[in-house]
């Protein structure tokens, strides 16, 4: 098991935290420690509730990157991400459902989803939603 999980860290990218000890790691690389840990069970879905909530700007936009990565394999077969913010989304992401109030607002592909309407809705504030790139860009108008 030992060798899967260094395994399993050195395909994500963080083989250099095998000796490291987890109150000397960031928040950032402890997520993608519980990540790796996660997919040692071979999931088929991947859940992650607002992981970039207590990461700096270029931690979150590292963050961004990894799970880029990772939701480019093959495995895991789904990552669902809880998140507030669209810039967090993943380029390689390609379904998003908005909820407001319990219930859902819109759903489908991310491209019909993730817009200025929608999320003016969700949050009760008009919204300027926009690709920049492969990433969507956010700001309250």
């Amino acid at each position: 098991m030992v060798l899967e999980a260094y395994a399993k860290m050195k395909q994500l990218g963080i083989a250099y935290l095998v000796d490291s000890s987890w109150g000397h790691i960031s928040q950032g690389e402890r997520e993608k420690v519980l990540i790796a840990r996660s997919l040692m069970t071979k999931p088929d879905v991947v859940i992650l509730d607002e992981p970039c909530s207590a990461l700096d700007p270029v931690a979150r936009r590292n963050f961004v990157r990894f799970l880029d990565r990772l939701g480019s394999r093959k495995t895991p077969g789904a990552i669902i991400l809880a998140t507030h913010y669209i810039e967090e989304i993943p380029p390689c992401f390609t379904h998003a459902l908005i909820l407001r109030k319990g219930g859902v607002l819109a759903a489908g592909k991310i491209g019909d989803v993730v817009n200025s309407a929608n999320l003016s809705k969700a949050y009760g504030a008009k919204c300027l939603a926009r690709r920049v790139g492969k990433m969507f860009s956010f700001k309250l108008v």
